[in-house]
C-alpha cells in the first residue's frame, strides 16, 4: 500500500530536483487560464467610409482606408459602425507558450539522458530509501552517539581494559 506521505515526498523530491522542468510546468499550467477565458472571436467596432458592391463581393471602406470583402452584407449600426474580426494577440501568445511548454515537457518525460529526463525511477527509489531504516544505520548511529558522548564527558565511562594490557600493569607493579 502507498502511503499519501510518500507520494508528498516523491512529488517535492521530483519538482526540487527538477527546477527548470518545473518552471515550464507551473508556466504551463498558468497559460491554460488565459486560453479559456479570452474570447476566440474578438470583435472591434469600425467606423464605415463608404460601402460599394463589387460583383457578387460587399466591399466596405472602414477607418484607416482599409477595405474589407464579405460575400454577404453586414449590418451597420444607426452610428455607421460594423464590428470587424480581430487577431487577439494574447490568446495567440498563449497558445505559442503553452505549446512551447507541453514540448518540453514532454521532451524531459521520454528523453533518456539524465540531464534532460525527469528521473521518475530514480526519485522513486529515493523516497522509499528514506522510508527503510538499516540496522547498520542504527548501530552506527548508536556508535557515533556514544563517541560523541564520550567526548562530552569522558568520566561517565569506566576505563576499559585488555587482558593484555592487565598483565602488563600487573608485572609492572610487581617488578617494582
Amino acid at each position: 500500500m502507498i502511503k499519501p506521505l510518500r507520494i508528498l515526498k516523491y512529488l517535492i523530491k521530483l519538482l526540487i530536483k527538477s527546477p527548470v522542468k518545473t518552471a515550464f510546468l507551473i508556466v504551463g499550467i498558468l497559460l491554460i487560464y488565459p486560453i479559456y477565458n479570452l474570447d476566440y472571436d474578438k470583435k472591434e467596432p469600425r467606423k464605415v467610409i463608404n460601402t460599394f458592391k463589387n460583383g457578387v463581393e460587399y466591399c466596405y471602406v472602414i477607418s484607416g482606408m482599409t477595405v474589407l470583402t464579405s460575400e454577404v452584407e453586414l449590418p451597420i449600426d444607426k452610428d455607421g459602425m460594423i464590428l470587424v474580426d480581430t487577431e487577439n494577440a494574447p490568446l495567440i501568445f498563449s497558445w505559442i507558450g503553452f505549446a512551447i511548454c507541453c514540448i518540453a515537457i514532454v521532451i524531459g518525460i521520454f528523453a533518456d539522458d539524465d540531464d534532460i529526463n525527469w528521473s521518475f525511477r530514480d526519485n522513486y527509489i529515493e523516497t522509499l530509501h528514506d522510508d527503510v531504516k538499516c540496522e547498520m544505520e542504527d548501530i552506527k548511529n548508536r556508535i557515533y552517539n556514544e563517541v560523541e558522548s564520550y567526548y562530552e564527558s569522558p568520566n561517565l565511562y569506566l576505563k576499559f581494559e585488555t587482558k593484555q594490557k592487565k598483565r602488563n600493569n600487573k608485572l609492572e607493579e610487581i617488578l617494582q
